[in-house]
């Protein structure tokens, strides 16, 4: 079976991958897992105590996980960030609102991947150890030089964890206010309304699957059993003209889009920046990917409110950010590709958010999508069947329609992630003391586990993780 990565290229309006062999792809992971293998156990060794306490925050009836003033919220910043006092004073109103109190923020100190786990032993988990009750809610501040992604990550095992990275401090306490104000006023924004926008580009192509196979199930869920109506944009009806026209009238609690997501980089890199993560819009056959074809930050208008309340969720590769060097590009290639000289969030979910009458939460992902992250092509499964792969997608937009707290949302992936890691670290050693046999069947449940468990990694929630949708019935 071949695997196939989502993404288009915007200098050839082709695949950003072509489909690589799945017993080949087995055989590239293999051969360089042995270099993550530490990494993982890291991971391993950090996660268990957190994961261990997190267990028992949900066990105490006086603890509330859903709620910020019972589970703790704090944010986290880089100790050096050079406008970390400015930073600190317009996040004040936010602590108070979310604790009511001051919050006493956790510091990044630029530690490296291998210091990680004593990162949480010095300054997570000893709070617990000393009868202080560690956060659950975790905001972290600052662009990804500042707080790597992949630490994001690692911190999403243990707690709930969301980020904000704005291009100057006015965005930031516009995001602070517009959550603080939505929460108190007295009418909710958005209504029991939901938008799902689903391209597809033929059967050849990963879009046919993300839109059969999960746009499509989760409208009919959200529709049928959650009670929402439903605005369907799906196939020809997903273009961008009529995407904008709803978007721009639309209280819609959730939008949700599965497309393919841009990756510019053949550009330059202010032009990486402004255009990696657009939503790919439905073309015409044989017609050619432009600008007119791209959902992109300058397209979300100022001067009226747009999607104000909501949850905007992206299933699009690097959605959410863009990495130097991807995850996936040293399996997928002969040679190490670089995406560019650093990672970055992207720029719509930073417009987003910044929107003073616009979104609150947004979804994305970062660095490339698989096609079996969600489903297998190969045993497709019908609409009201969830297939394992598909669960954590679910549960997050039940989460979320549930309003419950966005960053818990993410838990299920986060756990996805954490099972991978032990899953690939216990296997590998199987097979190079020859326990375990490296066959076809071997090779098929390595790949699998690999691309969840990476997958579920780069899943990300960009604002508040407190934050929730408040919706009028």
């Amino acid at each position: 079976m071949k695997l196939a990565g989502l993404g288009i290229d915007f200098s050839t309006g082709k695949l950003l991958y072509q489909s690589v062999d799945e017993e080949q792809f087995a055989d590239r992971i293999f051969a360089l897992t042995s270099d993550r293998v530490p990494s993982m156990r890291m991971m391993l060794q950090a996660v268990t105590p957190g994961v261990t306490f997190r267990g028992e925050m949900e066990k105490k009836p006086s603890i509330d996980l859903n709620n910020p003033k019972s589970a703790g919220w704090t944010y986290l910043i880089n100790e050096n960030d050079p406008q970390r006092p400015e930073i600190e004073s317009i996040l004040t109103p936010l602590a108070k609102h979310r604790t009511g109190g001051n919050a006493t923020p956790l510091f990044y100190h630029g530690e490296k991947e291998e210091e990680w786990a004593d990162w949480f032993e010095e300054n997570y988990y000893a709070m617990h150890l000393a009868g202080q009750k560690p956060p659950h809610f975790i905001l972290v501040i600052g662009s990804p030089k500042q707080v790597p992604f992949h630490f994001q990550s690692f911190l999403d095992t243990i707690a709930s964890v969301g980020r904000l990275d704005f291009e100057d401090l006015v965005q930031l306490k516009t995001y602070v206010d517009k959550v603080i104000r939505l929460d108190q006023q007295v009418t909710p924004a958005n209504v029991k309304e939901a938008v799902f926008f689903a391209t597809d580009g033929g059967i050849q192509d990963p879009t046919f699957f993300s839109r059969k196979y999960m746009a499509e199930p989760l409208a009919d869920h959200v529709e049928s059993k959650l009670k929402f109506r439903v605005e369907r944009l799906i196939e020809k009806d997903a273009t961008r003209t009529k995407l904008l026209n709803v978007l721009k009238v639309t209280k819609a609690a959730i939008v949700y889009t599965a497309s393919h997501g841009l990756g510019a980089f053949n550009l330059p890199t202010s032009e990486q920046h402004k255009l990696n993560g657009s939503i790919c819009c439905q073309t015409q056959p044989g017609e050619t990917l432009t600008l007119d074809h791209l959902l992109t930050a300058d397209d979300i208008p100022l001067d009226r409110p747009f999607l104000e309340g909501s949850a905007f969720f992206e299933f699009a590769c690097f959605g959410y950010g863009t990495p130097a060097q991807s995850d996936y590009e040293h399996w997928l290639a002969e040679k190490p590709v670089h995406y560019g000289k650093e990672d970055y969030t992207a720029a719509l979910p930073k417009k987003l958010l910044s929107h003073p009458y616009g979104p609150i939460i947004y979804i994305g992902h970062l660095d490339t999508a698989f096609l079996h992250a969600f489903t297998n092509p190969n045993d497709p499964f019908i609409k009201d069947r969830w297939h394992p792969r598909i669960v954590p997608f679910k549960t997050a937009v039940e989460c979320l329609l549930n309003v419950e707290p966005c960053g818990r949302s993410m838990q299920e992936m986060n756990d996805q992630y954490s099972i991978g890691n032990a899953y690939l670290a216990n296997n590998y050693d199987k097979v190079r003391r020859k326990l375990t046999k490296w066959n076809k069947e071997m090779k098929i449940r390595f790949v699998n586990a690999w691309i969840k468990r990476s997958d579920a990694q780069n899943y990300h929630v960009f604002g508040d993780p407190a934050a929730r949708l408040r919706i009028s019935d």
